[in-house]
């Protein structure tokens, strides 16, 4: 009976297999340890591309707009306070670019001075009365240039000549500038801060 012939190459020596060993051991030893990780911060300063730039700025474009459209309606409704002001015989024209200061203060007492229950009454008598003059003064402000014209945005829009629906219209216009411009203002600058903080 022949014995079973045993190549060569199936047969390892010892000194090969501790070279084998030593060869692995030495790899595994080289792979470098993990990083640590990276804090909330140092992510999303890795994760802004060039594409993730590109959408900041759009973006940017986008909440930049706003502020303007917030601050259009803002001095379309500061015009009208002023115009109020000087039917009722306040001379604020002499006082040139700081009668602007009066809507000023007018703003930030509608922003500041929200009435709450807690901070006493005299907060929401303040707030009450300077929001039935901002609304008042827009209110009557639309009631006198905007009466019977036609304006030409989209098909045209004619504002009534007088009754309930000039009211209506003239009383939702006082409300929207009131608080839209503000709110709007508000809103964009936050986000905008948050967008590349």
């Amino acid at each position: 009976m022949e014995k079973p012939t045993v190549s060569p190459t199936n047969v390892q020596s010892q000194a090969d297999q501790d070279l084998l060993k030593q060869f692995f051991a030495s790899a595994q030893a080289t792979i470098p340890p993990a990083a640590d990780k990276p804090t909330p911060k140092s992510e999303r300063k890795a994760k802004r591309t060039i594409n993730d730039l590109y959408q900041r700025l759009w973006e940017s474009l986008a909440y930049i707009g706003s502020v303007f459209i917030a601050g259009g309606m803002w001095y379309i409704g500061a015009s009208f306070t002023l115009q109020f002001l000087a039917g009722l015989g306040i001379q604020t024209a002499g006082l040139g670019f700081a009668a602007w200061l009066i809507p000023a203060v007018i703003t930030a007492v509608e922003l500041t001075l929200w009435p709450r229950l807690d901070k006493g009454w005299q907060r929401s008598l303040v707030f009450l009365t300077i929001l039935a003059f901002d609304v008042g003064s827009t209110f009557a402000g639309i009631m006198g240039v905007g009466a019977g014209q036609t304006y030409n945005l989209f098909t045209g829009i004619k504002l009534p000549q007088s009754g309930i629906a000039l009211w209506v219209i003239a009383g939702g216009a006082g409300l929207i500038f009131a608080f839209l411009p503000e709110k709007i203002g508000r809103w964009a600058v936050k986000e905008l801060h948050g967008l590349w903080r």
